[in-house]
């Protein structure tokens, strides 16, 4: 399919995002989260493309229209930079929520003792 081979295209890419309208707000977050991440901190200028793949090598207005309103929900995010670092603070928090159980078993697994933990 076209999706398909745009996404080929950008294979290389530092991140790959699939978008539409449905998701356009959670792909802008993403997006700008990823970008501050990376270091790309400067106000006014985050280095994210978006590609339209079309239909048949032909423009599709879907695609347009669905890269319009994740530009404008990219446009809204970035006049409040606070947004962002509340994304990326509860991203790290559900992170570390998810990992804490494997993280324990895998201590207990390979022998590390809890630091607070008190031979006998």
């Amino acid at each position: 399919s076209n999706g398909s081979a745009a996404v080929e295209a950008y294979a290389a890419a530092d991140a790959l995002l699939l978008g539409s309208s449905v998701n356009a707000a959670a792909v802008a977050e993403t997006a700008l989260a990823l970008s501050k991440r990376a270091g790309h901190a400067t106000p006014g200028v985050t280095p994210i493309t978006l590609v339209c793949a079309g239909t048949d090598g032909r423009i599709s207005l879907d695609d347009v229209l669905a890269a319009g309103c994740i530009a404008e929900e990219l446009l809204r995010l970035e006049r409040d930079p606070a947004v962002i670092d509340r994304i990326l603070a509860d991203g790290a928090e559900r992170a570390a929520a998810m990992a804490a159980p494997v993280l324990a078993e895998v201590k207990e697994t390979v022998g590390f003792l809890d630091p607070h933990h008190r031979r006998r």
